[in-house]
Formats: structure tokens, sequence, C-alpha cells
């Protein structure tokens, strides 16, 4: 299974961005490896609209199965439904804190 994390840097246990279409990066980590590669969103950032659905699409392609974030809007949380993607809310933290939130059921879904 895959999860992406919206991260502030390029650094695969950074600090959480809770914005998710604006992130400056995706964190993706494979559960069945326990690798993790950085995923560029500058696109996505820079979008002057849409940035939401072109985070979906850019996180889609890796094959991610869960997503954590801050928050979403109603655009991207349709195009993620529509993807498969189940959405999970954490603001603060690293990516190794939402791993271990993840794993323990401690996270909130986002609907």
């Amino acid at each position: 299974m895959k999860i992406a994390v919206t991260i502030e840097r390029a650094d695969t246990n950074s600090a959480i961005d809770p914005h998710f279409g604006r992130c400056a990066w995706f964190c993706i980590v494979d559960t069945t490896d326990n690798s993790r590669a950085l995923t560029d969103n500058s696109g996505g950032a820079a979008a002057s609209h849409g940035a939401g659905i072109q985070a979906v699409q850019t996180i889609a392609e890796k094959g991610v199965e869960i997503l954590v974030t801050g928050q979403l809007g109603p655009k991207a949380t349709n195009a993620l439904k529509a993807a498969g993607i189940r959405a999970y809310a954490m603001t603060d933290g690293t990516v190794d804190d939402a791993l271990t939130k993840l794993q323990n059921e401690q996270l909130k879904r986002i609907a």
C-alpha cells in the first residue's frame, strides 16, 4: 500500500504541510518495503486554480491509496473519492508521526 503525506520540504521525515493542493512536496511511503520517495508538487502549488485536482492526479499516478493532510477543498475531496484515495486529517507533526497515528487508528477520516 502507498501512503502520501503532504510535507513542507524535500525531506522524507519533514513536517506536515496542512495544505493539500498547494503543499510543496509529498512523501510517498510504500508499506510493502517501507521505502519513501519524494514527489514535487510545484506544478499544483503554482497553479492559479485547480491545485487540488492537479495534486490528486499527481498522487494517483503514483498508486497512492491513502492521503494524510490537513485540509481539503470540495473539488479535491471529490477528485480523491473518484480516484479511490482515502484521506485522513493531521495538521502538525512529521511523516513518522503521521504513519504511527495512522497505524494506531488515531487519525480522523476526511469524508
